[in-house]
């Protein structure tokens, strides 16, 4: 429908806007971006298009969050952390030895806790093991510029934005910036 033709003429203005975001990040600071749509407006094609055009110096932690996530919490962490383990084998990252047990650690309790849905993510249990995924992003992207791809964020659980969202706050703008997609109809 119209809606839809709207979306498709407004597309160059979308790719010139996001694509300015990642060349401010480069040379100095940006915002955050979340791209609201409907299904089948090419929202996961522009995330496509923002990680192809970024620098390969730059740190990307690309997730993609599916449905079943909602009552799991941190589950989209795991994968992130993955990410992060990677970037330090690829010598993008470093860390001490005692943040790489660290990230281990957090990988096996991650897998554990993904088993069950769990009914209260504001339990001791869950702050300690997403605060403790706050200081492994803080200390080993310090200096360092990260770009989160997020796609379908409206099924992330709302333990794991509120973690993006320190993570943000933090270091957010000079170091960290997200490009996001979200379904208009969860906004």
């Amino acid at each position: 429908g119209r809606k839809s033709q709207n979306y498709y003429f407004e597309r160059p203005t979308y790719i010139y806007q996001l694509l300015s975001q990642i060349i401010a990040f480069q040379s100095g600071s940006a915002v955050s971006t979340i791209i609201y749509g409907e299904i089948g407006t090419g929202k996961t094609t522009l995330l496509d298009l923002i990680r192809n055009s970024v620098d390969k110096h730059m740190l990307v932690i690309s997730y993609t969050c599916a449905q079943t996530e909602k009552n799991f919490y941190l589950q989209s962490w795991r994968d992130m952390l993955i990410q992060l383990a990677h970037l330090e084998q690829s010598a993008q990252i470093s860390f001490l030895p005692a943040q790489r047990d660290t990230l281990q650690n957090l990988n096996s309790k991650l897998s554990v806790i993904q088993s069950v849905s769990v009914t209260d993510p504001d339990s001791g249990q869950f702050n300690l093991i997403a605060e403790t995924i706050l200081n492994v992003f803080l200390y080993s992207i310090r200096n360092k510029k990260l770009i989160f791809i997020l796609d379908d964020i409206h099924w992330m659980d709302r333990l794991s934005k509120k973690l993006l969202a320190s993570i943000l706050f933090q270091l957010g703008g000079q170091n960290v910036i997200i490009f996001a997609t979200c379904r208009e109809e969860n906004a």
